[in-house]
């Protein structure tokens, strides 16, 4: 599901309801708004739950292709 280009990072993240775990990708999607329009840098607490909540989201993707 490709953002459209009228949208915004919140918007489009409601679009991916039940494709993928709404907690990781909510708050990759807040901390990139306020890193990105907020310019307000991460900290490294901050940085290291977004790891985490990648990580979560790229073993979510592989055991569904593990599924089929």
């Amino acid at each position: 599901n490709p953002r459209l280009e009228w949208q915004t990072p919140k918007e489009h993240q409601h679009t991916l309801v039940g494709l993928l775990p709404r907690e990781p990708v909510g708050r990759i999607v807040d901390a990139f708004q306020i890193s990105h329009y907020g310019q307000v840098a991460a900290n490294d607490r901050e940085l290291v739950r977004l790891g985490q909540d990648w990580s979560a989201l790229n073993e979510f993707l592989e055991e569904r292709e593990r599924e089929g």
